[in-house]
């Protein structure tokens, strides 16, 4: 029987349908079974009234009963301003909690009030009214503190703010105690114990006695698999982000300081903000803190975590619990992942800006500590900080900002040698480095998507060990041997004497004769028949070396034209992707006068121009000056155009032997 059928057995019994998060996957009790189990469980305990009170309601008022013991002994000092603000950290349960609360021998005299939606615009005509019936006090019910209205704070004893508690060990052994009769947990639930939450719990009721903490530490373990994004790696395991790297071990400094009483919580960094590409590591960075700093670590994407509610209320809602569990699982860490979706109320505009105004508020309000968050650190990523609404910057929120750029050759060897550690491999440290070399611009991930390649390629080539080749192969996309298609000698010869262009206008300028790094031509899977593959590693560029690049992107066709004369120049330096030859020099040339500011009739100029006139002409003359330089050059070109036809691939050291000779 499936974990679906089962729930739909619970909800029938009085189970909260949205069990299904829980993931029991399968288990190997039929129906009849289960409902046996279920009442068997309700009738034989005596901690409430069984005959009326399902299992998950008995649940309910175990985790209550914290709750229940605190208002009692605080009423019992003083009996005055009976109003409690209850914290609530599980929003989708809000239905089953008032129930819960409603049948709580200590609680139900209690009057609630829900501080979403209408209740908190009617909350004074509310209090007025529950204050006739002169109930036994008043709980005001919420996801965070922070929905209570400054106005109505003071209506809200002192020892009054309550928090609905997660369990911890000592709860699980008591639980224990009073369900099954006997203390059941082990030690070992010391390191799960703290993911185990009520639908845990739920779930778990359906099992026998003897199945019940192997299946209750199964579904805490799942959920913390869920929660933390898998294994996490260590920070001396990152390579690549330095600052980053740097930064995070004073703050794993600072919080083992903070634990240890050497300084307070409030030295250490409340947020940091981490910018930089897709693929840099930004995620596995914040994973890496929490897992070495031994805190929890609760990960958030706004878009499917918070903004998917039913209603403003509702996504408030899901975010109060967020931080509500980050409070009571401190010292822990809050990473929101893409915090730029959750937009720049400078740019809401249309029926929905009031709406996503009041989103961005209330986090802003949980990050400003109106909360007291002092061991909650909140790390942020984003791959656009410009979007990022400014107010989410400022002091005390995610006042430290982190840049994250793309690694350099160093540390991409150090990245490959890694990655590969895990794979049988033929790689010297040499050839990790070539690698590397012929990497720049990727990131880590991309490291990764090219290993699992390469270990591919190995594999179905008789299980042999991955080789640099095959590397090398994942980098540019050059189909395996048997998914290659050939094409004809005519095609071939052209395709040859195409690239051989790019190449030689490469390596005979001083300012990319080094960034070739590979000739091939070998049709690829995107419809191209070949390439050039060259690499830059500089940071900003000269205005020769733009012009120089600019004349590479030309060359292929000046090199059909000149084998085979005007008429018969192919259309390979065209088409319709922006990935073409003359759309890249088209892009380079106006760049090279709009961006740069380097354009004869408007030196220094940056913006944009209706007149296409300058770049036209100076993509004219560049063409003419690359037809100059192959036709002086022309037995080189062969010389490439003939080795490409036997090799099909060239690499650096052969391209720069084949024009030396």
């Amino acid at each position: 029987m499936n974990f679906w059928s089962l729930c739909a057995i619970k909800e029938r019994e009085g189970f909260p349908p949205d069990l299904v998060r829980a993931g029991m996957g399968t288990t190997s009790l039929d129906e009849s079974k289960i409902k046996a189990l279920l009442h068997k469980k309700i009738e034989s305990t005596g901690y409430v009234d069984s005959k009326k009170v399902s299992m998950d309601m008995q649940i309910w008022h175990f985790l209550l009963d914290p709750i229940a013991e605190h208002i009692e002994n605080v009423t019992k000092k003083n009996s005055l301003l009976p109003v409690f603000l209850l914290e609530n950290p599980y929003p989708s349960y809000a239905n089953s909690i008032h129930e819960a609360i409603s049948t709580h021998e200590s609680l139900k005299s209690f009057e609630i009030i829900g501080l979403e939606g209408e209740g908190i615009a009617s909350l004074a005509d509310q209090i007025v009214r529950l204050s006739r019936k002169k109930p036994a006090g008043i709980l005001l019910m919420c996801t965070s503190k922070s929905a209570l209205p400054r106005q109505f704070a003071s209506l809200v004893r002192e020892d009054g703010y309550l928090t609905i508690p997660h369990l911890n060990y000592d709860r699980l052994q008591a639980l224990s105690k009073t369900f099954h009769g006997a203390c059941l947990v082990p030690e070992s639930a010391r390191d799960w114990v703290k993911w185990v939450g009520p639908q845990e719990l739920i779930v778990a009721s359906t099992l026998s006695q003897k199945n019940w903490i192997v299946g209750l530490e199964q579904l805490a373990r799942q959920n913390s698999m869920s929660q933390s994004f898998g294994m996490a790696k260590k920070l001396s395991d990152l390579h690549g982000v330095d600052s980053a790297v740097n930064w995070a071990k004073q703050l794993f400094n600072d919080i083992e300081l903070a634990r240890n009483g050497k300084i307070t919580w409030d030295e250490v960094d409340k947020g940091a903000l981490l910018v930089g590409p897709p693929g840099t590591g930004k995620t596995t960075i914040a994973k890496a803190i929490a897992y070495e700093a031994g805190v929890n670590f609760i990960p958030v994407a706004p878009t499917s975590d918070w903004m998917g509610g039913d209603g403003l209320n509702e996504c408030l809602a899901k975010m109060s619990a967020t931080f509500s569990l980050a409070r009571q699982t401190a010292p822990s860490i809050v990473f929101i992942d893409e915090i730029d979706s959750v937009g720049n109320r400078e740019t809401f505009t249309g029926h929905n800006a009031s709406y996503n105004t009041d989103f961005l508020n209330n986090l802003l309000t949980e990050l400003d500590g109106f909360e007291d968050r002092d061991q909650v650190i909140v790390i942020a990523a984003t791959n656009y900080p410009e979007k990022v609404d400014p107010a989410l910057r400022r002091s005390g929120r995610l006042d430290r900002i982190i840049q994250l750029q793309r690694p350099g050759v160093d540390a991409l060897a150090s990245l490959y040698k890694a990655v590969c550690s895990k794979y049988p491999v033929n790689i010297s440290e040499k050839e990790y480095r070539e690698c590397a070399e012929n990497s720049l611009g990727l990131t880590g991930a991309d490291v990764e998507v090219m290993v699992r390649g390469a270990r591919r390629r190995a594999r179905l080539d008789g299980m042999r060990n991955i080789c640099k080749e095959d590397i090398i192969a994942e980098i540019y996309r050059i189909p395996a041997d048997a998914e290659r298609k050939p094409l004809h000698e005519s095609e071939l010869y052209a395709t040859a004497c195409h690239e051989a262009g790019h190449a030689l206008m490469g390596l005979l300028q001083p300012n990319t004769k080094f960034h070739v790094r590979l000739a091939s031509i070998i049709p690829s899977n995107d419809g191209a028949l070949g390439f050039v593959a060259s690499t830059r590693n500089e940071l900003s560029e000269t205005r020769e070396s733009l012009l120089d690049s600019i004349r590479v992107a030309l060359a292929g066709r000046a090199a059909e034209e000149i084998v085979f004369g005007a008429a018969k120049v192919s259309t390979g330096a065209g088409g319709w992707t922006e990935r073409c030859d003359l759309a890249v020099a088209n892009r380079m040339v106006k760049a090279y006068l709009y961006k740069y500011g380097f354009s004869e009739a408007d030196p220094n100029w940056w913006g944009e121009s209706d007149d296409d006139a300058e770049a036209k002409a100076l993509i004219k003359q560049l063409y003419d000056e690359v037809m100059t330089t192959i036709k002086r050059n022309r037995p080189k070109l062969d010389l490439i155009a003939d080795e490409l036809r036997k090799c099909s691939v060239l690499n650096q050291a052969k391209l720069l032997q084949l024009i030396s000779d």
